[in-house]
């Protein structure tokens, strides 16, 4: 198998402008021949776990998806024996349900708060920051990024003093830390991630944080909803139940904002790397399945796509690992053990570059959408 699955492979780099062990810093450098047997048998998966091994390197990571990760990538059906066994299982499964929801968040979020400090900043926001729109410079670095995020998510929401503001899937309390002490609102935020919670907790007294799953929050009166970077997790099945969900949390003038890691057209699967290693159970919608599962509960009343910004924040995120890699290297856990082995450093820059690269050429999109609950009376004006 090595000897065709080494020349496809090398043609598919050479239609991108690249080349096996060549000059450019986007061209891969193959240390191991097993690489080609696994990209060519399990596509994204196999490329992602042979770098993770040590089988090939790469300078810029995130220029090599720029020119092979496109719409109609070849490498996208390399493995698809693997690919429609992935896709089944997302139509056969609710990948989503309550008890797995739980496993899935602590996978990711509760990897360790000192990676997560290390490389988010200080406003601790995962999720794209707010950098420019079109020609008009926001911010200049990810804070100050992060922060006119967080400001334009309550420009949007016409937040006051006074307002009862609910974050579902908040993080580590950023965007409600913000929202309280700018804007006056009493802050409330659900997660299921345990350290964010305990983080919230810890740093941001006037956040008042549950450790709960969407599905179980009361039905309390909110004048404003907001969820960044959580419907990722919610899933097909599940959309038009948190929609409705979250329409009995809204008074009936209330208000909603969803910002979301978009898809450019409806997807049957998620990429089979970041579902084992980084985003268990993810599914990024289209903007089709967001509209089609809100019919009948919101008039989506606004809709901004930012996602050229996320290329910026993951190269930001990147930069900061990378920065604070050999003080990670050196943190051990309670039995003695290396906490982010040399695996999980190399498992980690290949998620952050070439999740870069796939914003930078809009294979991801970003949507922010605001939504009203059809008897909202009060005619919206959208602001950037």
């Amino acid at each position: 198998m090595t000897a065709w699955a080494e020349k496809k492979i090398k043609n598919m780099l050479e239609a991108s402008g690249c080349e096996v062990n060549g000059a450019n810093p986007w061209d891969p450098q193959i240390q191991d021949e097993r690489t080609y047997d696994m990209v060519y048998r399990n596509g994204t998966l196999g490329a992602g776990e042979s770098y993770m091994y040590g089988y090939w390197d790469c300078a810029r990571l995130d220029q090599l998806t720029e020119r092979v990760a496109g719409l109609n990538s070849p490498i996208k059906r390399m493995g698809w024996k693997f690919l429609a066994r992935v896709a089944l299982s997302e139509l056969i499964q609710n990948h989503q349900s309550p008890a797995w929801a739980k496993r899935n968040a602590e996978h990711h979020y509760n990897i360790g708060n000192d990676l997560y400090q290390a490389m988010l900043g200080e406003t601790m926001a995962y999720s794209c920051a707010y950098w420019k729109d079109g020609d008009e410079v926001k911010a200049q670095d990810l804070d100050a990024a992060q922060t006119a995020k967080f400001d334009l998510i309550c420009r949007k929401l016409k937040l006051t003093e006074g307002m009862r503001l609910l974050d579902i899937g908040c993080g580590w309390g950023g965007l409600l830390s913000h929202a309280a002490k700018n804007y006056g609102v009493q802050a409330y935020g659900i997660t299921p991630a345990s350290e964010q919670a305990a983080h919230i907790r810890a740093n941001n007294p006037e956040v008042k944080v549950k450790e709960l799953d969407w599905r179980q929050l009361e039905e309390e009166q909110f004048d404003r909803v907001v969820s960044v970077g959580m419907f990722e997790h919610v899933g097909p099945k599940n959309y038009c139940r948190f929609f409705d969900k979250t329409t009995k949390l809204l008074k009936v003038d209330g208000m909603s904002l969803l910002h979301t890691i978009g898809a450019p057209h409806t997807r049957f699967y998620v990429d089979p790397f970041i579902n084992k290693y980084i985003f268990p159970g993810g599914h990024i919608p289209s903007k089709q399945q967001i509209v089609r599962a809100a019919k009948g509960i919101f008039n989506i009343v606004d809709w901004h796509e930012i996602g050229k910004n996320y290329d910026n924040t993951l190269m930001a995120w990147n930069n900061n690992f990378q920065q604070a890699r050999p003080v990670l290297s050196n943190i051990v856990d309670e039995h003695g053990n290396r906490k982010y082995n040399e695996q999980f450093m190399r498992m980690w820059e290949y998620y952050l570059q070439t999740s870069a690269g796939a914003f930078r050429i809009g294979t991801n999109l970003v949507f922010q959408a605001v939504l009203q609950r059809p008897q909202h009376s009060v005619l919206y004006n959208p602001v950037r």
